[in-house]
Parts: C-alpha cells; structure tokens; sequence
C-alpha cells in the first residue's frame, strides 16, 4: 500500500499539540484530509457532523478516554467506523484490550509513515474479514452458531466443508452421551475430559451457547462439582444441541445435491 492511496478523511482524537503536528506531519504526504479532536467528548461531535474513513484515536484523553470513546462510538452511535488506537504505553495485552474495546488496530507513538501505513492496511483487512465473518454467522432463537472458523479452513472446498460438517453432527451427540453417562456415574474426572474434547470441534462449528455450558460444566468439576447445577446444564445441552443440529442440517444440507 503506497502513501498515494491514502486519500481519506481522517479524525485524529489527540490532545497533545506537539503530537498533533507530528500525526499532521506523518500524513500530510498521504493525500488525507485531516480533523482534529482534543478528547473524547468532541470527538463524538465531529463523527456525528461528518464521515470519516479512519479514526486515530489516543488512549490518554481528558474527561473522556479512548476506551470510553471507542464504546460510545460502537454501542450508542452504532457506528462501524474503523478505530486505531494510538499510544505511547507499550504494556502486555494492550492491543488485546483496545480490540475487544471495539477498536480495530493498534500503533505505537511516536509512529512512521511507514508503521502507519502497516497498521492501516492490518485495520483494513480485518475490517473486510470481520464483515465476511458476519454472513457466516447462523441465528435462531437463543442460538448462535460461528462458522467463522470453518468456512477459514475449507476456504472454497465445498466437498470437505461438508465432510467436516457431517462428521460434527455424528460425533457431537456421542460425546453429549458420554457426558451424560459420566455425570450418571458421578465421574468428574470422566466428564471433564470428555468436555475438554468437545471444545475442540466447538472451536470449529462454534454454537455459543452450547460452548459456553461445556465451560461452565467443565469450572463445576474441577472445582466443587454441584450436582443439580451440572445436571441442569446437561440438559441445556442436549436442548440446545437438537436445535442446533437441524439449523446446522438446514443451512448445509436442505435442498444440495
């Protein structure tokens, strides 16, 4: 990607002056159309008043930070705007934090154009996957089934998407039964290996809340196992898995050769 595609409206949320003119420096080759915003609270003005292509936005604000921003920006003006956070603060785990904050990408000040350039293009495609990975999402009624993950790993193989799907559906009502029948014996150690071993193929065709009962499942035995608690999940389990299947049997298999 070369500066002289970067012809985009950019907000830079920043209330340093001297970082100001240095993001202003960096850019002022890429051609982009640049706003500033002192903190937050602006910030939200400006994104209400215009559209941008890109928001840089500093983690350190005043009144607002970046973090409270970017979750204004993602869950009350339900605006998908792309976000790339921007520190000085290199800690373990930020970047992880600023994406599950809803921020897009992440860049260290003081930045190059060269290191912008990097983490605009990662923004970007991330961006791209993530909408991708929104259509292979599957809904019904408190169920949420992620293909995300498979549809990465057949790519456009249809005959072994397929196969993956179909050997899913035949193993995973065994391995519920084997929970079942440990749960029967009050083996504890029996279930949690059995449920270990369902998170692997519930990392592919990932039905949410079916994982989400395995690990709450799995916290019981290894700690001090209710048995009423573990049973009524069981049978969310096994609720919820059969509707699960004839969703997963719809979308793969209704009306395919």
């Amino acid at each position: 990607m070369s500066a002289l595609q970067i012809n985009k409206r950019i907000l830079v949320v920043e209330d340093n002056i001297i970082n100001q003119m240095l993001v202003k420096h960096t850019l002022q080759k890429t051609g982009a159309l640049l706003d500033f915003a002192n903190d937050g609270k602006i910030a939200l003005s400006l994104l209400k008043e215009n559209r941008y292509d890109l928001v840089l936005m500093d983690l350190q604000l005043p009144e607002m930070d970046g973090y409270e921003t970017t979750y204004f920006v993602r869950n009350e003006m339900n605006s998908d705007v792309p976000i790339i956070a921007m520190t000085a603060m290199m800690f373990n785990g930020e970047e992880e934090k600023c994406l599950s904050a809803g921020m897009n990408g992440y860049i260290a000040k003081p930045f190059t154009l060269e290191a912008f350039l990097n983490g605009l293009e990662k923004t970007f495609n991330r961006v791209k996957a993530d909408l991708t990975c929104k259509n292979n999402v599957l809904y019904t009624d408190g169920i949420t089934i992620d293909l995300c993950v498979l549809y990465d790993l057949a790519g456009d193989d249809e005959l072994y998407l397929r196969n993956i799907v179909k050997t899913f559906l035949l193993n995973m009502p065994e391995t519920i039964g084997k929970i079942k029948k440990a749960y029967e014996l009050r083996d504890w150690e029996g279930i949690l290996k059995t449920t270990h071993f369902s998170k692997s193929s519930l990392s592919i065709i990932n039905i949410r809340e079916l994982l989400d009962a395995i690990k709450k499942i799995e916290y019981q035995c290894k700690h001090s196992p209710d048995e009423a608690k573990i049973g009524e999940l069981l049978g969310y389990i096994e609720a919820t898995y059969r509707e699960a299947e004839k969703l997963i049997g719809n979308h793969f298999f209704k009306n395919r050769v």
